[in-house]
């Protein structure tokens, strides 16, 4: 095989283990934010799903600094909660936010008036709750992802160095 194609396929299965990296950093940054936030006991007062627009800047082709807007959503529970004898009645989001708001509604559905959840708190910061973050598939879903992707970019680059392959010849 031609020293080109070996490079632009190595150069592929690089940035899958990139990837792979990522969401190996990503699951380390979830498993130290599960063992140093305090998990407290809440009674759900109302529940909604928020949307917003989230803005991405990258640069195109020409150079050109492309912005491109998605819609954005959230599940978020106001709940009441007691840390350290004291009485706390907050907004706790669900930390993973996506382009589906199914999802979010799901979640929202479930987490009716008087409903109890565990949140995970800050404890330099009591009064910003975060819900939904354990050990279960919202929490690693962008992990998941990440590796789903690393393998479709390591067979591309597979492909790549086969369609190289016949070219060079």
């Amino acid at each position: 095989m031609e020293p080109v194609v070996k490079m632009a396929q190595w150069t592929v299965y690089g940035i899958a283990a990139m990837v792979w990296l990522g969401a190996l950093a990503f699951v380390g940054y979830r498993i130290h934010q599960m063992r140093t936030l305090k998990v407290v006991d809440a009674e759900v007062l109302d529940a909604k799903t928020k949307s917003y627009t989230a803005k991405h800047y990258s640069r195109d082709a020409t150079g050109w600094n492309v912005e491109t807007r998605s819609r954005m959503y959230s599940a978020d529970a106001t709940v009441r909660y007691q840390y350290e004898g004291r009485e706390y009645i907050a907004e706790a989001s669900h930390d993973v936010r996506v382009s589906s708001q199914w999802l979010q509604d799901r979640l929202t559905r479930e987490w009716k008036p008087g409903f109890r959840m565990r949140i995970h708190i800050d404890p330099a910061k009591p009064d910003n709750p975060l819900a939904g973050l354990g050990y279960n598939l919202n929490t690693f879903l962008p992990a998941v992802a990440m590796v789903f992707f690393g393998f479709v970019i390591l067979g591309m680059g597979y492909g790549l160095g086969r369609i190289l392959a016949l070219f060079a010849r």
